[in-house]
């Protein structure tokens, strides 16, 4: 699902970040994320890319999306539906460090909104 607006997919991917965390145990600072920007038949959209902090490479991120050497349809949801709980479960406006906001993120706390994750996230689910 593409977009060009980079506010959206950056809340998108902080929404996964903190998924990924809650879902998976993990600690936070042990996974990041970046966008990727592309332009392609003359538009202009983002690719979300989420990586592990731990250079001895623990692969969690891998393991949230490969089981046995295949994608995990069942992991990817169970995260995609704890971000729409986490951008749900709040009521902030746009976004606070109880959802989406970390120390890691400050410089983009102004373009993070919970409320276009969760409507982007909910649409994947469709």
């Amino acid at each position: 699902m593409p977009s060009s607006d980079k506010g959206t997919l950056l809340s998108v991917m902080y929404a996964l970040l903190e998924g990924i965390s809650k879902t998976f145990d993990i600690e936070r600072s042990d996974i990041q994320g970046c966008l990727q920007g592309y332009l392609r038949d003359s538009l202009r959209g983002y690719s979300i890319i989420l990586y592990d902090t731990i250079s001895d490479g623990t692969g969690q991120i891998h393991r949230m999306v490969l089981k046995n050497n295949e994608f995990d349809v069942e992991s990817l949801q169970k995260v995609i539906e704890k971000a729409i709980e986490i951008t749900q479960n709040c009521d902030c406006d746009p976004s606070c460090y109880s959802c989406l906001r970390n120390y890691y993120n400050q410089g983009v706390h102004d373009m993070i909104d919970r409320k276009k994750a969760e409507k982007f996230l909910q649409l994947l689910m469709e």
